[in-house]
C-alpha cells in the first residue's frame, strides 16, 4: 500500500470518528503501524487507548476502559472481535489495512 493511499484511509477513518461524535475510541494495531495520524487528527478530547496488547506493556491497559468503537490497523479482526468483555463488529473498513469496529453488546 502507497503512502497516499494510508493517507486516504486514515483521513476517511478520522472523518467517520469526527463525524460520529465518538468520546471513546480503542485501538488494535499488529505489526507496523501508524498510531500517531490517527491521534494527531481526531478531535480534542477524545480518549484513545490500547486494547488487547500482547506485549509486556498489556499490564499498563485499562481493563476498565469499554470504547464505544475500536479502529483496527494492521490488524485482522475476526467477525466478532471481543475486548474488556464487550463485543464488536466491523462496522467500517477504508482500505485494505484499517477498520473500525462498533460496541454491539456485552458477553
Amino acid at each position: 500500500m502507497s503512502r497516499r493511499e494510508i493517507e486516504e484511509s486514515y483521513k476517511e477513518i478520522v472523518n467517520f470518528v469526527n463525524e460520529g461524535g465518538y468520546d471513546k475510541i480503542g485501538l488494535l494495531t499488529g505489526g507496523d503501524s501508524y498510531e500517531y495520524p490517527l491521534d494527531a487528527t481526531i478531535k480534542n478530547g477524545v480518549r484513545l487507548e490500547h486494547m488487547n496488547v500482547m506485549n509486556a506493556t498489556g499490564k499498563y491497559e485499562n481493563a476498565d476502559f469499554v470504547p464505544d468503537i475500536i479502529i483496527a490497523v494492521n490488524f485482522a479482526p475476526d467477525e466478532v472481535t471481543i475486548c474488556h468483555g464487550f463485543e464488536y463488529e466491523i462496522k467500517m473498513v477504508a482500505g485494505e489495512d484499517i477498520c473500525v469496529l462498533e460496541k454491539t453488546g456485552n458477553l
